[in-house]
């Protein structure tokens, strides 16, 4: 048995404390995949601003735009781009609609697989859809520092030609970064702030 009486007040103060703290730490949830995908499940709907970053192989340069991106469970997101030029995206489960100054477009999921591959994968990620996700990638979940975690898509055969992987990191329940690596070399990478 630990005896406490023979320690100085300030000693014993100090060891309380650590103790506290490592059964605070004990005691917090832990992120999983699971749950990751239950709490985003629950999200109705939610605004953030991202910077967009792509990089080209080809010409081995980066360009970034930013904006605002909005999403309304289990079936809509729309980005709007304000930064170097204004547009959108809208993503559905049928349809992705670009609307930019010089170029608007409808394009069906149905006759576009990498629009609809962006598409629904943005969609069942931000809707805790896992279920589906599987359907399309194997999922490969880590835990990183300071409660953060990363997932990795690596796509199953039918998509392997327009995607090399996606990977998500954040930290608690809440997505930082979305990062789309394309075979070709071609990235883009969605920094949410």
């Amino acid at each position: 048995m630990l005896k406490l009486s023979h320690l100085a007040p300030s000693k014993f103060y100090l060891l309380l404390v650590l103790l506290l703290l490592i059964l605070k730490d004990s005691t917090a949830e832990e992120i999983t995949i699971n749950s990751l995908f239950s709490h985003w499940n629950k999200i109705p709907n939610e605004t953030r601003t991202f910077k967009e970053t792509q990089f080209d192989p080809f010409l081995e340069i980066n360009h970034s735009q930013s904006g605002s991106l909005f999403y309304k469970a289990p079936n809509l997101l729309e980005q709007h781009y304000q930064s170097p030029h204004k547009g959108s995206i809208i993503f559905t489960n049928e349809t992705v609609k670009l609307d930019f100054p010089n170029r608007k477009i409808e394009l069906s999921t149905e006759n576009a697989p990498m629009a609809s591959a962006l598409s629904q994968t943005l969609l069942h990620l931000l809707s805790g859809n896992q279920a589906q996700l599987k359907k399309r990638f194997n999922i490969l979940y880590t835990n990183l520092e300071n409660r953060g975690w990363q997932l990795t898509l690596i796509p199953k055969v039918n998509l392997k030609q327009h995607i090399d992987s996606i990977i998500v990191t954040g930290n608690e329940y809440t997505i930082n970064i979305i990062q789309f690596n394309q075979p070709s070399g071609e990235w883009r990478q969605i920094n949410f702030n």
